[in-house]
């Protein structure tokens, strides 16, 4: 299918001369006056404050429980991995655990 080229200036044009559809004045109050009637009230969001504490009391079930399963040991390997006085490894050495 061949591609139509037009210019920006020419649907520009178009439009100036293409003739506004005819609306009654009564439109716009009649879709103010649907809208309106289907509202309904909502329940309110709860506070920063509550939903912090509630992020927070999650956060702290799983890590609870990721740390029953896993111990500790998680932790230790990685702080003995970030102390600066540990000798690095060269790239073929293995590490001792």
């Amino acid at each position: 299918m061949p591609e139509i080229q037009v210019s920006d200036e020419e649907i520009e044009g178009l439009l100036r001369t293409a003739p506004a559809p005819e609306m009654s004045a009564q439109l716009p109050h009649k879709i103010s006056s649907t809208l309106t009637t289907s509202l309904q009230p909502v329940k309110p969001m709860p506070g920063t404050g509550v939903l912090t504490f509630q992020f927070a009391s999650v956060f702290l079930v799983f890590a609870t429980a990721l740390i029953a399963m896993m111990g500790v040991t998680g932790f230790r390997r990685r702080s003995s991995d970030l102390s600066p006085a540990r000798p690095s490894c060269s790239p073929g050495a293995r590490r001792r655990v």
